[in-house]
């Protein structure tokens, strides 16, 4: 944790930012000059939360958002000096929110300490994305269309092959890849890797380390901040939209991801691999997979991505390194203390508090219910009655109504949660519906 009075006089700070993430996952911020950080700190500030997706209605939509202030880093994207922080979300009677994606991400990690199966939670998130020159698109009445230009149309127009680990000159944004993760870290978010992803016209993977839940999903908020301005700034698209581009790759959001106790993951067994813990853990989101579908894939694109090939991971299965399962187990992990697991079908279109939040809470019920995810999968080998992730968000929205014991029960989210939860994606999957689709089109006109 900084100093922050140390940092505001030493750092020149003008103002100071608090920033929130709403139900559907959207980052939301409130900015004041630094002469109000202590009554910031002690107070909070006030805001109306019926303005905010999925908070409050008007009859009682008073809230306030404080910052946290261990999340305290100077930002890289403001003219003038700015520090920034996290910030939760109250009632005005004092007590926390309980519709706050963050509270419940911090509920769900309390819940799991209670259970003293272990210490700590860690993930690691894969964040994909393509970056593109521009997009225009109309959705009028007598005039529907998408029109996409990626700088590296023209690069591999005569490329067939897969653009994996694409080197420069087929890499365009390797540059701004360094510059981006430059800045994260510099921030405290501490980067793995990057590279260009799979998809030709422009995809890329930023992967960020291990860490605690809470901050993991508070750095893929700020990291998908960091990429789409700075993107901005150079007169770019970046897009973490989950299928943009028909026949090609779509964008994920994997979460690598172990239980930990004496600093050491519980995941792993000298002579299985994979702990009996570890195992009743993947028993329980194979379990889940389906309802928690609405929670790690939030939109109705993200079954377009799902649905459409590239090893695209919709079996509920497990695997040792393969990746058209929904749970890989890294094979090139040696060290036994470090095993994790990858769940790989999330996408970034889902919040990150509530996916993660899913995630945990499946596998907590796997451990103690000991669910048995029976033998990995063998790649090519075909399996009968394998459950698989919804076809569309509808079937999602279907599954979580019928499977959301495993979260309830815990208290960790209130029964309204449900109900919020389920109406917005519902009004989303009903609007997508409801327009004539350019392909449907070519099918029937």
């Amino acid at each position: 944790m900084i100093d922050i009075n140390k940092t505001i006089s030493e750092g020149n700070i003008k103002f100071i930012d608090i920033k929130y993430t709403d139900l559907a996952g959207i980052m939301r911020h409130v900015t004041l000059p630094v002469s109000y950080i202590e009554k910031a700190i002690n107070n909070g500030i006030g805001f109306d939360g019926s303005s905010v997706v999925g908070f409050s209605n008007p009859g009682k939509s008073d809230l306030i958002v404080k910052p946290d202030l261990d999340t305290a880093y100077i930002d890289k994207l403001t003219e003038i000096k700015t520090l920034t922080f996290i910030g939760n979300i109250y009632n005005t009677d004092g007590t926390r929110f309980d519709l706050d994606p963050r509270y419940i991400l911090e509920k769900t990690i309390k819940y799991l300490k209670d259970q003293e199966i272990c210490d700590k939670v860690k993930f690691l998130p894969e964040l994909e994305f393509y970056i593109f020159r521009g997009i225009e698109i109309s959705n009028e009445k007598l005039n529907t269309y998408i029109k996409i230009d990626s700088d590296e149309q023209d690069i591999y127009r005569s490329y067939n092959g897969k653009s994996y680990h694409a080197e420069a000159p087929r890499d365009l944004y390797f540059n701004f890849r360094s510059h981006i993760c430059e800045l994260l870290e510099e921030i405290g978010i501490s980067v793995k890797y990057h590279h260009h992803e799979v998809g030709k016209y422009s995809q890329h993977e930023i992967e960020l380390e291990f860490d605690d839940a809470v901050k993991t999903a508070d750095h893929i908020q700020i990291a998908k901040h960091y990429l789409k301005n700075i993107a901005l700034n150079n007169n770019l698209i970046l897009t973490f939209m989950p299928k943009p581009i028909f026949n090609e790759p779509g964008n994920g959001l994997h979460f690598h991801q172990y239980l930990e106790k004496d600093n050491y993951s519980i995941f792993g067994d000298k002579e299985n691999i994979l702990s009996k813990l570890a195992l009743h853990y993947i028993g329980g989101i194979i379990k889940h997979g389906q309802s928690m579908s609405i929670l790690t894939n939030s939109s109705t694109n993200s079954y377009r991505r799902l649905n459409s090939g590239f090893e695209a991971p919709v079996n509920l299965q497990y695997s040792m390194g393969c990746r058209e399962t929904a749970i890989r187990v890294p094979a090139y992990i040696k060290d036994i203390k470090s095993i994790d697991i990858e769940y790989r079908p999330p996408d970034a279109t889902s919040n990150p508090y509530l996916a993660i939040s899913g995630m945990i809470l499946a596998g907590i019920d796997g451990i103690r219910n000991k669910i048995d995810p029976g033998k990995p999968a063998i790649y090519g080998k075909k399996y009968k009655n394998v459950k698989r992730i919804p076809l569309n968000l509808d079937a999602a929205i279907d599954a979580f109504e019928k499977d959301n014991k495993y979260i309830i029960s815990t208290g960790v989210v209130p029964g309204l949660f449900i109900k919020k939860l389920i109406e917005i994606k519902k009004r989303e999957s009903q609007e997508v519906s409801f327009h004539p689709h350019p392909f449907e089109f070519e099918m029937y006109f």
